[in-house]
Formats: structure tokens, sequence, C-alpha cells
């Protein structure tokens, strides 16, 4: 008999899947951060109701494998993106493109556009979301989502009402790496395939000279297979987009290929992992296949760090996997806490004492197919996002606010030693339940609810996430 495993040995790590359930050749293993991991093989149990003639049942046997648990850990900028990612069913953009600043930059009230005319808006595109400062009138500043885009001129929406204002004072616009709920772009195009696409490398464009790609969208994350050149394939973000070309980025850089194999272009909606634990003091590792983030649970306590709670499903389980390499690291990042940052209610500063957010996709797997013992794909649900918040009770605002249901905003930062921030947003939710306090002695009188979003009728946005380093 060996040793006991210490778990203090063991670290998790993964790689996106290209393909459901089935892990990648040769993967990269980058670290996934955790404090426990309750991620557990599972199977449903079949058992017969013969007759023996003695009150007793035959041997059961053993059903669908599925995966689920846990993953419990401090929150830090950047060390969950992927599975944030997953959460919410949409991207961040892979990247800002640079801060557009200058005394070129008016506001037009009529059209509610920000012209410049040095054109140098090129980079912004139809979906981003800005951070407009400079300018003189207090409402052309501010947070808007841009709903046309030219080099000259931006069109914005759901930020405040535009005031004309020439140009003259010195204007920044940057980009706000914003994820939303449900922000999955394009619904989904047909699958592609065809022995007329070929890859360029000095452009990063995959082409097509029978014009298929008519249905793609900037912004759309596909998966890429059939070249010949290894780092052809892949998941890639369309950058730009025509029927005939189309330019990716994310991936890997291409190589020149003419068009000869038939390639199969699909679109990524959803994402989904392998995991692998390892037992390191053990030379035990364990591969979880279809692993899917369902729901993430966000908490902020007093003086304390921030926590989060990733609730993960999946397919497939694997007891002897082939040991990785290494796991590559995330980045080194102070986790958050619940000291520093900002609470606000409505637009305005409150003190909260307590909030934890739940956001729960409702994706299941898909594992009501005959003849197998294992989930071949899985399937989108719906958002609910719900939470408890609590205030210290001094006077009847929040009761009125639950009694009368009004609906609130409720936004709220989180910053790390270095200044690196997430900004959760609610613009639109209910307190649902009230509990008023019970008369205890010597302790703060709090009042706590439940609050539950739905889509705001504005922005049609439930929940966002907003990632500003620092």
């Amino acid at each position: 008999m060996g040793n006991i495993a210490q778990f203090e040995l063991h670290d998790i790590g993964y790689v996106e899947e290209d393909a459901y359930g089935v892990t990648p050749a040769n993967p990269t293993w980058l670290e996934l951060w955790h404090n426990a991991s309750s991620l557990v093989p599972k199977r449903t149990t079949l058992q017969s109701r013969r007759k023996l003639g003695n009150r007793q049942r035959p041997l059961p046997r053993l059903g669908k494998k599925r995966v689920d648990g846990n993953i419990d850990s401090e929150l830090a900028f950047a060390a969950f993106d992927d599975w944030l990612e997953a959460l919410f069913g949409g991207r961040f953009p892979s990247s800002a493109f640079t801060q557009v600043a200058g005394i070129t930059l008016a506001a037009v009230a009529s059209s509610q556009t920000i012209t410049d005319s040095g054109s140098g808006l090129t980079d912004v595109e139809v979906g981003d979301w800005i951070i407009v400062a400079g300018f003189a009138a207090a409402n052309n500043n501010g947070v808007f989502h841009v709903s046309a885009a030219a080099a000259g001129a931006i069109t914005v929406e759901y930020g405040t009402t535009l005031t004309d204002e020439s140009a003259g004072a010195s204007v920044t616009v940057d980009q706000q790496l914003r994820l939303e709920a449900g922000s999955d772009g394009n619904e989904g195009f047909t699958d592609i395939s065809g022995t007329t696409i070929a890859a360029v490398a000095g452009t990063q464009t995959i082409t097509d000279s029978g014009s298929g790609f008519g249905d793609v969208e900037v912004g759309d994350w596909v998966v890429v297979a059939g070249f010949a050149a290894s780092n052809n394939n892949g998941i890639f973000e369309v950058t730009a987009a025509a029927a005939g070309v189309i330019t990716v980025a994310s991936g890997s850089t291409l190589t020149d290929e003419s068009a000869t194999p038939t390639i199969t272009i699909t679109q990524k909606l959803d994402r989904s992992f392998s995991v692998i634990g390892r037992y390191k003091d053990q030379a035990i590792y364990h591969l979880f296949k279809g692993v899917m983030t369902k729901t993430g649970t966000f908490t902020v306590v007093p003086d304390d760090i921030s926590k989060v709670s990733l609730g993960l499903l999946g397919a497939d389980f694997d007891k002897d996997a082939t040991a990785p390499s290494g796991l590559t690291s995330p980045g080194v990042y102070e986790p958050f806490d619940a000291l520093s940052g900002s609470f606000t209610e409505d637009g305005s500063a409150v003190c909260m004492t307590n909030l934890a957010l739940t956001v729960e996709n409702n994706n299941g797997l898909a594992d009501k197919c005959l003849g197998t013992t294992v989930a071949g794909e899985q399937f989108r649900g719906g958002f609910d996002i719900s939470g408890t918040i609590k205030f210290y009770f001094k006077d009847n605002t929040h009761i009125t606010k639950f009694w009368e249901e009004s609906a609130i905003a409720i936004v709220f930062t989180l910053s790390d030693p270095d200044g690196n921030q997430y900004t959760f947003g609610l613009p639109s939710c209910k307190l649902t339940e009230l509990d008023l306090p019970k008369g205890e002695s010597d302790v703060e009188a709090e009042e706590g609810y439940n609050l539950t979003a739905g889509e705001d009728p504005i922005t049609g946005v439930t929940v966002y996430l907003i990632k500003t380093a620092a």
C-alpha cells in the first residue's frame, strides 16, 4: 500500500476542445486556479426489478456517464477568462483597439454620432463598447455602444443623449473589454465544406474561390479542419469577413496552402474543455472531457478575499490519462478583495455589507442518444441571474423598493492591489425576498434581500462583466 495522496500537491490543467469531448492532440495545458475541487465522474444506476423469490435484487449495472462538481477559488484578474466566457456564452474582445485621441473629434446630437475629421476611428467596430472622455459637455462623455462605424464617424447608443459640440477639446475614445450573458453574436451559419478553400499567410486570411463565406460575420469564432498544415487548423476569431475571404486572429499563424483538400469550417458557439487533475505525489492523472461551465457564483463579503465557485458539467472521464508536460500559468495576479473598488445602486454609491451573484446558463448534456454511454454534444438553456445582497438597516428605502416592485440597477467593481478591475453590472433587477433584522444583541442591524435580474428593456442586457487592466 502506498502513501495517502496529499491534496496540497494536487493541481488542475485545462485545454479548450475543438470538437466536443475530444482532447486535442499535443495539448498545451493551462493552469486552472483552485482552492478546492469536487469534480468527479458519475454514472447512473440500472436496477433490474426481476423477482428472485427471496425479496432480494439482482446486481445493478451502471448506465450513462457524466462528470460534475465545482471548482472553488479566489477570484483574480484574467485567471478564469476562458471559463467566464463559456459561462456567459460570449467572448471578451480579443484585443482593444488603440486609443483614439485628438482635437478633431466632435459630437452631433441629431444623429447621435461622434465624428472625427482626422478619420481616426478606423478600428472601431459595430458592437464595440467604448469609453469617451474629454468633451466639455458631460453627457458627451461616458460609456456607449457602437451601432454604426466608419473611419470618420461612429453612431452610439445606450448612453446619454449627445449634445452638439464642435471639435477643439482633447477627446479620447477607448474600448471597453465587456462580456455580456448570451452575447453570442451571429446565431449560427451552415457548416462550410469544400475544396475551394485556401490559407494565405501574409494576410492571415482564409479564402474561398466559391464565395461560400456569405453568412460568416465579424466576431464569429470558427473551427477550421482539413488543411495539411496543422497550424491552419484550429479555433480562430473572424476579424473581417466577405463572401470570398475571412481574416482570422487569436489562433495560430497561418501557412500558405492552396485549395486542394476538403476543408470544413464550422461556427464555434459553445465552448468545452478537457480538464486534467494531477495528484503529483502519486503520479495519478484524471482526465475529464467535454467539460463546460454551467454556473458561476461570485461572493464578496467584508474584510475578505473575493471568491468564485464554478459549477462544471462534463461527458466523459479517463482515470489513466497521460501525464502533462506542465501547466502554463494564466498570469501572476493578486486576488480581488472587498476592501477597495466601488458598489453602486442606480448610479449612486451605497454601503453594501454582503453580496453574492450567481449566473446560471442552464446548459446541459444531450445524453439521450441510444447505443452509447457518453453524451455526444451539449445544449443551451436560458440565463437565470440571481443573488443576495445586504445593507445596513437605516430606513425604509429598500423595503419600499421591494414592496413596490421597483427595478434597480446594481454595479460593483472589484480591484486588486495593482489596480486591475472586474466590473459586474445588473442593469435591471428586483429585490424579490426580504429578511429583516431579528433583534440579535451586540450586532449591526442589517436587511437582506434576494435579487433576480432580467433583460434590461433599454440595453437588452441582463448581466455584464467589464475587464479593465491597470
